[in-house]
């Protein structure tokens, strides 16, 4: 771990885990370094790697002193090494971006100014999908965002954003049966790296990847924040190039025997959250639950390998789903202004 991390902070802060991203840290690197905003401290986690991603990260760090590298002397997982970026943060403004990807040179100034404009905590844009080295990153195509978000009240929020980024109720999943339209399809995808966030609040507030979630950490990252916050806006500027490849430290993270346990760790995460905030959020995510519990189920009848990891799950899992009244009763934690 750097042992230099906590200093005077800059205007933003920009996290890169990576993990035996060799082919395309560089490229992820020098992006970020194009910024037209200058004033980034950027913090470049090594998660373990056995290839050469050390190496081009400390020879960016050489050549920038902007650049810190930290590093990990085993592979922890993309929440760790985010958590590690976190712990070493000085600056207003937060922003996360993969290994495997690279940002436009508005990324930092365009999240930073809808943040500054709004006086919001908040901000979430569109992004391009990148889907060949042969396409230009500034060429991709846009994934629009699917509402809009401007929001200066923390019960809006709740109400109104909340619901597509914590999980399904139990009225996504009867819309789902009747009209055979998933809830994905209104849903927001809730990647950390398309975001911008406040530090203070970060610190505040607490608030870390939970490292015993492998998938869908972002969305409980996002869920946390938004709980904390008080206002939320969206801006247009599709900055960040989401690019499509089967390599880096997130791919790592989809491997078959995490798909039933994570199951359990998104319920905890999600019933801790219900605790923290108040029991009114759990009906924003029954649906969830009730999904997972059959998908567990479906693996066990399927006989799906690890069979026994499974099958503990499973009574683990029915304990967490049972919530007492009395929690279910409590009211949304009022915050500030």
């Amino acid at each position: 771990m750097d042992e230099s991390c906590r200093r005077e902070g800059p205007t933003a802060s920009v996290v890169v885990p990576f993990w035996n991203a060799e082919a395309t840290l560089a490229d992820c690197l020098e992006s970020v370094l194009r910024q037209s905003e200058r004033d980034f401290e950027l913090i470049a986690v090594d998660d373990g790697s056995t290839d050469g991603s050390l190496a081009v990260a400390r020879a960016v760090a050489a050549r920038d002193a902007r650049v810190r590298v930290v590093t990990h002397d085993r592979n922890r997982g993309l929440s760790a090494a985010r958590n590690s970026g976190l712990d070493c943060v000085s600056g207003t403004f937060l922003f996360f971006v993969d290994s495997d990807d690279v940002v436009l040179e508005h990324y930092l100034a365009s999240g930073i100014a809808a943040l500054r404009d709004a006086g919001a905590d908040y901000g979430i844009a569109p992004y391009r999908l990148n889907s060949s080295d042969e396409q230009p990153p500034a060429a991709s195509p846009i994934i629009p965002l699917k509402g809009a978000y401007r929001f200066s009240k923390p019960e809006e929020i709740v109400r109104d954003y909340l619901p597509k980024v914590i999980g399904y109720s139990l009225s996504d999943i009867g819309k789902w049966i009747r009209t055979g339209t998933h809830p994905y399809s209104y849903r927001e995808c809730a990647g950390v790296w398309r975001c911008v966030y406040r530090r203070e609040i970060v610190e505040r507030e607490k608030i870390r990847f939970d490292e015993s979630v492998h998938l869908f950490e972002d969305a409980m990252f996002n869920t946390d924040y938004l709980l904390a916050s008080s206002s939320m806006t969206d801006f247009p500027d599709a900055q960040y190039v989401y690019r499509v490849r089967d390599t880096g430290l997130v791919g790592t993270s989809h491997q078959q025997h995490w798909l039933i346990p994570n199951k359990l760790a998104l319920l905890r995460h999600r019933n801790r959250l219900a605790a923290k905030y108040g029991g009114a959020i759990r009906p924003l995510y029954r649906g969830s639950t009730l999904l997972s519990l059959c998908e567990i189920i479906r693996a066990l009848l399927l006989l799906r390998k690890p069979f026994g990891q499974n099958l503990r799950t499973l009574p683990a899992f029915l304990k967490e789903a049972t919530f007492p009244k009395a929690e279910r009763e409590k009211p949304i934690r009022e915050r500030a202004n």
